[in-house]
Formats: C-alpha cells, sequence, structure tokens
C-alpha cells in the first residue's frame, strides 16, 4: 500500500511537470479545449477577429494598389489633355499656316491614340476603368463609315446618351469596383470609362477629333470654341485626381486602424491563452524540486527485498 501510493502521487507530479514543461515549450496555457472551455471560446473568437483583420488588411493594401494605378492613368491622360490644351491655344491664335495647323493635328492624333491607351490601363490583368468589365479593354476605336468613333465596353461613347441607350447608359455609369475593408464597410476605389472620357457627342476622344478635323479644315471658329471645351476636360480629370487622393488617404487611415486592432487582439489573445512565464518556471522548478526529493524517498521504501529478510 505504502508503494502503491507513493507511485502513484509520484507519477501526479511527474504529469503535472509534463504540464508545465509543456506550457513553457508552447506559450500557452489551455492545451486543450477541456482545460478551459470558456477561455478555449474566447480564444476561438479572437482568433477569428484577427483572421478578418488580416483579410481586411490584405483588401485595403490590394484598394492601394489600385488607387496607385489610377492616379499614375490619371496623370498620365492629364499630361495628354493638358498637351492638347496647349497645342489647342496655340493653333487659336490666327497666325499658323496650313502647314503650322496640320502639324498640330498630326500631334493631336499622335495624343489621341496615346489616350486610348492610357484608358485601357490595368491593374494586373484587371482593366482599372472598365467598370464591371474587368478582364478586357474597355476601349476601342472603331472605323464608322470613315470616321474614327470609339466604343466602350461594346458601345459607341457617341451615341450611348441617346434615349434609346438609356438603359445601358446607366448602367455603364453606376458600375464600380468595391473593397470590403471593414466588417459590413465597402468601399468604392474605382472609376469607370464614363467618369474619364465622358459620354455623348461631347466625349473627350470626340471632342479631340472635331479638333482634328477643324485644324486640317483651317475652322478657325471651331478650333477657339475647342479651347474651353478642352480645358473643361481636364478640369474633370485634375477633379479625379483629387478624388484618387482623398481614397487613398481614407485607406491609409483605414490601414492604420486595421492595424491598432490587430495588435489589441493580439494582447488579448496573449492574456487569454498565454502564460506568466515567471509564475510557471517557478512552479516547475518546485515540482522538479518535489519530484527529486520523492525519488531519494522513495529508494528507503522499495530497496528492502526478499533476500534482505532470508540473510
Amino acid at each position: 500500500m505504502l508503494i502503491n501510493d507513493y507511485i502513484r502521487n509520484l507519477n501526479k507530479n511527474y504529469n503535472e511537470m509534463g504540464i508545465l514543461q509543456t506550457q513553457l515549450s508552447s506559450g500557452k496555457s489551455i492545451l486543450k479545449s477541456s482545460d478551459n472551455p470558456s477561455a478555449t471560446r474566447k480564444a476561438m473568437e479572437i482568433r477569428s477577429s484577427i483572421l478578418r483583420i488580416k483579410q481586411y488588411t490584405g483588401n485595403v493594401i490590394d484598394a492601394k494598389e489600385w488607387c496607385a494605378q489610377t492616379e499614375t492613368a490619371l496623370n498620365e491622360i492629364n499630361s495628354l489633355i493638358g498637351r492638347v490644351y496647349e497645342l489647342t491655344v496655340e493653333a487659336a491664335n490666327g497666325s499658323n499656316g496650313e502647314g503650322e495647323l496640320n502639324a498640330i493635328a498630326d500631334e493631336i492624333e499622335q495624343l489621341m491614340e496615346q489616350l486610348v491607351v492610357s484608358a485601357n490601363t490595368s491593374f494586373g490583368s484587371k482593366s482599372i476603368f472598365g467598370g464591371m468589365n474587368t478582364m478586357s479593354k474597355p476601349f476601342e476605336v472603331r472605323d464608322i463609315d470613315g470616321e474614327n468613333v470609339i466604343f466602350y465596353n461594346g458601345h459607341n461613347l457617341n451615341e450611348l446618351t441617346l434615349p434609346e441607350n438609356e438603359e445601358a447608359f446607366e448602367s455603364l455609369r453606376e458600375q464600380r469596383v468595391n473593397y470590403e475593408i471593414g466588417f459590413g464597410t465597402k468601399m468604392d476605389i474605382s472609376f469607370n470609362g464614363i467618369d474619364i472620357l465622358g459620354a455623348g457627342p461631347d466625349n473627350v476622344y470626340a471632342t479631340l477629333d472635331r479638333l482634328v478635323t477643324a485644324l486640317r479644315a483651317g475652322d478657325n471658329d471651331v478650333i477657339s470654341e475647342s479651347v474651353d471645351t478642352v480645358r473643361s476636360k481636364q478640369n474633370n480629370v485634375i477633379s479625379l485626381l483629387g478624388e484618387i487622393g482623398g481614397k487613398t488617404n481614407r485607406l491609409d487611415l483605414f490601414a492604420k486602424r486595421l492595424e491598432g486592432d490587430d495588435n489589441n487582439y493580439t494582447i488579448m489573445l496573449e492574456d487569454t491563452e498565454g502564460i506568466d512565464i515567471e509564475r510557471v518556471l517557478l512552479e516547475f522548478r518546485t515540482k522538479e524540486m518535489i519530484y527529486q526529493a520523492a525519488l531519494t524517498a522513495g529508494s528507503r521504501i522499495i530497496v528492502p527485498t526478499l533476500a534482505d529478510f532470508l540473510r
């Protein structure tokens, strides 16, 4: 009976040492759910929150990269239209001959081609100005009866504002790319092609095309009128640049907030399932001393055998 009690208590002490050693090596006080069911449930909820925060953080990073690409494209479009404005002002002074006007028209045509390229800018494999059409180039120039006409997602941009195209126009104008950047919080981080080039006969491409025609025909009235029109188109792009800057600032604020939430939840998780290393280490040392003392005491119980009594 003495030996059985000794072995049972010795094993109990040894198992407790094993638990403490596992806690020290893992840094966790909860090794299985039965150790502390309520704390286990709380830890699982905290882990779930941390995972959501990491997903939101990834979304914010992607959204910021999208905005950066958008800003780059808008800056390029702004430069292109700005150059057209300079050329239009130069052409409107009335002192240019036919050769000079044709040279200006040639340069504007090159700028128009680059404008389409910039409007088809992509982020990875996704077109940033395509609305819901992110997998193919949204803008395409087609020859219609000898006239260059720009199409957006398969629709003639010049005719998109006609009454018979109202449904398609409203659908295309409302298309946006949204990112979920927080619990129940979605943010529109995109512009569609109509935001960039406009729609109807006064869209940017059609306006520049009419300007080229006027330059080649020497139509000073249309050239003069185009100065204010081109300037207005550039102001729209500048306005979009300010808007994308505001979106980026908001994303920066969300990123900081998510970083703070992640730190807070990490601390909460450590408090819930973590250990006090100094306390556990002291307890382990105490258990170890007791175990060693028990082994020493046990040697005195187990040494006597039948042979000792037969001497």
